[in-house]
């Protein structure tokens, strides 16, 4: 903590004038600036733009000057403060996140996209986070849906989306360069250069960081990343773009399950993708191949996993005149048709080479009632090979009494297929184990997939009610009750195999002694939850100058029947508690006359456990207590802000915590303080 302060001193001290800055003066917001405070635009929620307080589910956006604010290094820690979201980070470069709840170890229920291109892992389901092609400088806006939305983006979006939209050539102009470091023997950097010619621009950067684990002296990884993009404007109504990138990564360690224990992988992710629009109607498509190579340290054995998708998607989108409308109001619609190839390669764990066809047709139609009255309903059918197909509808009903005042009521539901893992997997192992002093007997272990589960369903009914009071105060609320159904699990099998008389022995009695034990895993469905919970946020502009914002989330998931291959608990009517059941975020920002920026925030997570199994099939809970962290990050623009620094204390205090619970030695770190600096300037 001594080092944070210490660094946070030598800021102050190398620019004096920031140590000479007052406060601006108490300056009231004016009723016109009031009047026109901005509503955000958003898109990921119907696939195309519209106000948020028109969207059909919950929606929260951080905007590229919230993230340069933030002082966050990474996406996972940026979205900490964002209500309904879940952060658990056991190493460097292991974060998972998850929405409303589910956040597991590989955490395989929520969608995430970048530019409208799924980053969503179908090896494992999950998300490699610390691994994306663009860096944060390069983000325009995260849109967070905290809904699910199967009936536009079919499968996965299964308790929501995370949709990251990058930055276009003209936000970009020249070249930015980027340096990072800090704790940890934390190194970074990032250049992006974009130009534009008459009706072509262009984007590229390039990006290099490395990172130690918390309070270890262990090398957490290297990741080096590039991406591009090509643009070709005719008109407003016609554009074309073709862009790709590669992440090459070594010595990241990750935790997939308690059975395989840390994982250290490997590898390259690559993609290419080609837009084209022309007036309403949209093609997008992309391939995207991704190759890792794994080490499970507890057994030493490696895993080369080769994943490809090709993935193409039609849309026509129009907004009806309103002479075609209904009431005169606003009235449009979006349909469209996908398909989308998969295909995993044979390695040691999936046994054959295995390909996969999916095909989607969605429509979705919002219609302006009233002058105050709105409505959304759509719909979209998927096909899967393997999981037969799924019907998706989502209503949405939004009322607006007076201005800056709206009710909403959704209904959607939403699935998640099984991944090649889930369908494909099959492992064995095989050991020496002790039965009874002095005997030792073969022990196999095998884990296997099923090309007979159905996709997990998730139904969800949804209440919001936006408002702003006085522009000075605006408050979002957020209630929900979801019935999950079909979630997977694994039956549990042993079988022995025992000594015939007189076989081990003479006078040795038949089937009695084993000799030999097997202990099988197989996918299943079959666990059924129903989960109520909440957020509320509130945000407060006191001055032009200061302003408060906190968030609570309450979460709540229910077992609805017990399953009976577990032994230490009842599950029927359990509460999850792998879940935090409540998590609170609180801040202060203030800008300064120099327009140094300063953002202090705290947040709170709530207990949690998880009820795991080990590689022979022993079962335990597993707990972590609840904490919380003050983080502290400065920002300060320089040089007619053509560039600016930014600095960060991630838990400045140095709670020292663990977000997932310790199981085995090497498997999650103590979360400690860490301090980074980052220098921005743009030629």
């Amino acid at each position: 903590m001594s080092r944070v302060f210490c660094a946070l001193f030598l800021f102050l001290f190398i620019f004096p004038n920031i140590c000479n800055a007052q406060l601006s003066d108490n300056e009231e917001i004016t009723e016109e600036e009031l009047l026109f405070m901005e509503i955000p635009l958003v898109i990921t929620a119907s696939k195309k733009e519209q106000p948020i307080t028109e969207s059909p589910a919950a929606v929260t956006v951080l905007t590229s000057k919230d993230i340069k604010e933030s002082g966050a290094s990474n996406i996972p820690d940026l979205l900490r403060s964002v209500s309904g979201v879940h952060v658990m980070t056991k190493s460097a470069r292991d974060q998972q996140v998850s929405i409303r709840g589910f956040n597991e170890n590989l955490n395989n229920k929520l969608l995430v996209l970048i530019d409208g291109r799924s980053v969503y892992w179908d090896g494992f389901g999950n998300v490699f986070w610390q691994m994306f092609p663009i860096d944060l400088d390069e983000i325009d806006r995260i849109e967070i849906i905290k809904s699910p939305v199967s009936s536009l983006y079919g499968a996965n979006a299964f308790s929501g989306i995370i949709s990251i939209i990058s930055k276009s050539p003209d936000k970009l102009p020249g070249a930015g360069l980027t340096l990072t470091g800090g704790e940890g023997d934390s190194l970074g950097f990032s250049l992006i250069h974009s130009a534009m010619a008459g009706k072509v621009d262009y984007k590229i950067s390039i990006g290099w960081n490395v990172t130690d684990e918390w309070e270890s002296d262990d090398d957490a990884g290297e990741i080096r990343k590039g991406n591009f993009l090509l643009r070709y404007k005719e008109n407003e109504k016609s554009e074309v773009s073709l862009s790709g990138g590669r992440v090459s990564f070594e010595d990241a360690a990750i935790f997939p399950n308690e059975r395989s224990g840390l994982t250290q992988i490997k590898g390259d992710f690559d993609y290419l993708k080609l837009d084209y629009e022309y007036s309403d109607f949209k093609i997008h498509t992309y391939y995207k191949n991704e190759d890792i190579n794994s080490t499970a340290l507890m057994s030493g054995n490696d895993i080369t996993l080769s994943t490809s998708t090709y993935d193409t998607e039609l849309q026509y989108s129009h907004d009806f005149d309103k002479e075609f409308s209904l009431a005169g109001e606003k009235h449009s619609v979006i349909a469209g048709a996908g398909y989308r190839h998969y295909r995993v390669d044979k390695n040691r764990i999936i046994p054959d080479t295995s390909n996969q066809d999916l095909w989607s047709l969605f429509f979705e139609d919002h219609i302006g009632i009233t002058e105050k009255v709105r409505f959304t309903a759509g719909a979209r059918y998927d096909i899967h090979p393997l999981a037969d197909s799924h019907f998706s509808p989502r209503l949405s009903l939004s009322y607006t009494p007076v201005r800056d005042h709206v009710f909403r009521l959704s209904f959607t539901k939403a699935f998640r297929n099984p991944t090649f893992i889930d369908s494909y997997q099959y492992t064995e192992s095989e050991k020496l184990t002790e039965i009874m002093p002095g005997t030792e007997i073969p022990f196999k272990v095998s884990a296997g997939g099923s090309k007979d589960l159905d996709s997990e369903g998730i139904t969800s009914y949804e209440f919001g009610y936006f408002s702003r009071w006085s522009g000075r105060v605006s408050t979002n609320l957020n209630l929900f009750y979801n019935k999950y159904k079909d979630l997977f699990t694994y039956d549990t099998f042993v079988y022995f195999n025992y000594y015939d008389a007189n076989e081990l022995y003479p006078g040795s009695p038949p089937d009695t002694i084993p000799k030999e034990m097997q202990l099988e895993f197989i996918a299943k469905n079959g666990e059924q939850a129903r989960g109520i919970g909440g957020e509320f946020d509130i945000n407060v502009s006191i001055y032009k100058w200061l302003s408060l914002y906190a968030n609570y989330s309450y979460l709540e998931i229910t077992d609805k029947k017990d399953d009976p291959y577990t032994t230490i608990i009842d599950e029927h009517d359990r509460e999850r508690r792998e879940n935090p059941e409540n998590k609170v975020n609180a801040g202060i920002k203030m800008r300064f006359k120099n327009d140094l920026f300063v953002n202090f925030y705290m947040h709170w997570v709530d207990k949690t456990e998880n009820h795991v199994f080990d590689i022979e099939g022993a079962e335990y809970i597993i707990k972590t207590e609840d904490y919380a962290i003050f983080n502290l990050s400065l920002n300060y623009p320089f040089l007619k802000d053509k560039g600016d620094i930014s600095l960060s204390a991630f838990n400045i205090f140095n709670n020292e915590h663990y977000e997932y619970s310790i199981f085995y030695d090497d498997r999650s770190k103590e979360i400690g303080s860490k301090f980074t600096a980052i220098l921005r300037y743009r030629f």
